[in-house]
């Protein structure tokens, strides 16, 4: 579309039912002209190669498809495909609907007939041409991104889905695999500007871990039939709930093997969108009420997989839309932030999993630990809660500064201990179930405040890791002696108190071994390099016990 046509586009003059103003909005792929009651929806002239909109022939076949594919879940929204072009004295722009109720049938439509056909009859001399979507205009308040999602409503999504699957035929080809190795090689461009260099290759190497560790049952998904033509973009701006009904809308039109994949992979979409806007209790529950409706356990099995596929996707959405020149300057910066926490939340599944989690790290006075705890929350962008930090705020300490030797006995007592990691792990239950994941950062000397978390997290269905930092003596003393006097640590501890607590440490046997990691340290480290190792080990860890489904 040339600049001239885009600008007469924003005129509501211009348009049949002279709306009272013109907004429009931007996809990667799309402009979008919200003028109410009616949407036009325009296709980009761009070739991103997974998708071709890059002539006329083809932005008309993807408008057919896209409505022809989306009468399956949303017939009432799509009104009819419009021809746009100016008049023969290119002053006025001409809108012409293509189909009557005569010829809406859109199953047995000879393309290249009805393309050159329309062209032939276009009353016109202008080149400029295009192709627009004729919709109904939905108020923000009936998508469901924009609602408070009720167990009842994702009930109602779910039966319709279920329904929707039923009436598909099964298909002999998953192309999931292929999709999330032409993902991966399509990112490499953002690294280090929207996902950093180590996210993308422990991400990419979580996938081929799971490909080869998990290739018999994927294959025989697609032998159960689990494979079909499905919607491909499921993700909460894409369904409306209004009156108690549920449309679902702009599936994938542009690729088929975006949208020939599992239906857990399609769920997935969906799952992982309610989690990264805090609907971590929803989800579980969403798809254990569709799994147990369809009678197939696997649909939870392969959701880390999808889910950190899916949220992977976004983050490349994202990134390409903040390439983007036509973009403001905030719109390029919301596109990163988007892209940076969609990223975040696909190594979250890859690292850990579906569940909400809680990492701790534990270990001895200066191991180490709260140096990488507070590393690994910066890289996630997640909350952290301290031991240090919570004790000092009970008692309205400054953080920064030594708690004096007369308050010592009491805000190190056993009693203010026990209160202390209490309220630390509490907080951190609600973090990892609002955001799905959370880190805490204390000593976890003994069994009993490690049992604590044990238990508090088993009743709330999180999973913890422990992450156990184990250094030389001789390091932790020269690391203490350099400490003595810096403004930046929060911890009290010194030499004095590592030794006399040397001993008192025991060991956190009782941990599952599935449940802990340990990272020995016998010479100093760069942070990086260590940091780094940490991440392997626990992505490593993850794939060395049966998968917990």
């Amino acid at each position: 579309m040339d600049i001239n046509f885009f600008q007469e586009l924003s005129k509501s003059e211009n348009y049949p039912h002279k709306p009272d103003k013109v907004e429009i909005k931007q996809t990667h792929a799309s402009y979008i002209f919200i003028v109410k009651p009616y949407v036009f929806k325009i296709k980009k002239n761009v070739n991103f190669g997974f998708l071709d909109f890059s002539d006329l022939r083809k932005r008309f076949y993807y408008c057919i498809e896209e409505i022809k594919l989306n009468q399956r879940l949303c017939k009432e929204l799509y009104i009819n495909l419009v021809i746009l072009y100016y008049d023969k004295n290119n002053k006025n722009v001409i809108f012409q609907d293509i189909f009557t109720n005569d010829n809406k049938d859109l199953t047995k439509i000879d393309y290249d007939k009805v393309f050159h056909s329309i062209i032939q009859n276009i009353n016109s001399d202008s080149t400029e041409i295009e192709f627009a979507i004729k919709m109904h205009y939905i108020e923000d308040k009936y998508f469901l991104k924009n609602q408070s999602i009720t167990i009842k409503k994702l009930e109602f999504i779910a039966e319709k889905l279920i329904h929707f699957y039923n009436n598909l035929q099964p298909l002999n080809e998953d192309y999931s695999k292929k999709n999330i190795i032409e993902n991966l090689e399509d990112c490499k461009n953002f690294i280090n500007l929207t996902i950093p260099d180590i996210m993308y290759r422990l991400i990419k190497k979580f996938n081929e871990y799971y490909f080869k560790k998990y290739h018999y049952k994927l294959q025989k998904r697609i032998k159960d039939g689990w494979i079909k033509d499905c919607h491909g973009d499921l993700h909460l701006e894409h369904i409306i709930v209004k009156n108690n009904s549920i449309c679902i809308y702009d599936c994938i039109e542009f690729n088929k093997e975006f949208r020939h994949i599992d239906i857990a992979n399609d769920i997935a979409f969906l799952c992982m969108d309610l989690e990264f806007y805090g609907y971590y209790r929803e989800s579980f529950y969403f798809i254990k009420y569709f799994y147990k409706k369809i009678y197939n356990y696997d649909m939870i099995f392969l959701q880390d997989l999808y889910r950190c596929y899916r949220a992977f996707v976004r983050g490349k959405v994202y990134s390409l839309k903040s390439l983007q020149k036509q973009i403001s300057e905030e719109e390029k910066n919301d596109s990163i932030y988007l892209a940076r926490k969609y990223f975040n939340l696909s190594f979250k599944y890859a690292l850990t999993d579906i569940h909400p989690t809680i990492v701790v790290f534990m270990g001895r006075i200066g191991s180490g630990k709260s140096t990488l705890a507070r590393k690994f929350a910066d890289f996630l962008n997640i909350n952290i809660y301290s031991s240090d930090v919570i004790r000092k705020s009970l008692f309205g300490l400054p953080l920064y500064e030594r708690t004096p030797e007369h308050l010592k006995s009491i805000v190190y007592s056993k009693l203010i201990t026990y209160i202390v990691y209490n309220k630390m792990i509490e907080n951190a239950i609600k973090s990892s179930l609002k955001d799905g994941i959370a880190v805490i950062d204390g000593t976890f000397a003994t069994r009993s405040l490690r049992n604590i978390a044990l238990f508090r997290s088993f009743e709330e269905n999180i999973k913890i890791l422990f992450i156990e930092v184990e250094t030389q003596k001789e390091i932790i003393i020269e690391r203490l002696k350099k400490r003595q006097n810096s403004k930046e640590e929060v911890s009290d501890a010194g030499i004095e108190e590592f030794l006399s607590f040397y001993d008192k440490y025991e060991p956190p046997l009782e941990i599952p071994i599935n449940h802990k990691i340990k990272i020995k340290i016998q010479k100093e480290w760069n942070i990086d390099k260590l940091f780094n190792y940490m991440l392997r080990k626990i992505l490593i860890h993850r794939f060395s016990y049966k998968h917990i489904y």
